[in-house]
């Protein structure tokens, strides 16, 4: 009796697992939605309510974007300044620190290597849940991804570096204003 009840019970909880999953979107399609997702909670401030419904939520992620999310206020009058800019990668470089004191340079470094690390968090997270784990080009394609989102939805005059690693600015039709 128990052999004959297992496949449709296995089937049955197979059916109620994809459905939950019905919204998720996988691979590079998913990275584009994740991305856009995220950025958006960090630059709109949006809640912890936000940060749960992300797509992704493995294990450091919504950890890592709330600390993102929570630091931004302290990075975005260095990104204005021109001070620091958005690397290719989607990780924070530093651009200008010829207006800055040692100590405020230390500072900013400091920073800056905080902000990293949770990025990278994000990135290699986000790997793990489209299931390439610990591919270092997928890695990095998810990287250039967040760059695109980071970029695109700055606000006008923002430094970021374009793909060979010169850096621009934000033009002023390019994200929020």
């Amino acid at each position: 009796m128990m052999n004959r009840l297992l496949p449709p019970v296995l089937a049955a909880l197979l059916a109620l697992v994809l459905a939950g999953c019905e919204h998720l979107q996988t691979g590079a399609s998913g990275t584009k939605v994740e991305a856009k997702a995220v950025v958006r909670v960090i630059y709109e401030q949006l809640p912890d309510a936000a940060v749960g419904s992300l797509p992704y939520r493995g294990v450091d992620i919504p950890r890592a974007v709330k600390r993102i999310r929570d630091r931004f206020s302290q990075i975005k009058p260095f990104l204005e300044r021109g001070a620091i800019g958005i690397g290719s990668d989607g990780l924070l470089r530093m651009r200008d620190a010829a207006g800055l004191a040692q100590e405020e340079r230390a500072a900013l470094e400091r920073l800056i290597r905080a902000e990293n690390n949770d990025r990278l968090l994000v990135y290699r997270g986000l790997a793990d849940q489209t299931g390439h784990g610990d591919e270092s080009d997928w890695i990095a394609y998810i990287g250039e991804t967040f760059a695109a989102e980071w970029i695109g939805q700055a606000p006008a005059g923002w430094w970021y570096q374009d793909a060979q690693r010169r850096w621009a600015q934000t033009p002023v039709t390019s994200g929020t204003q």
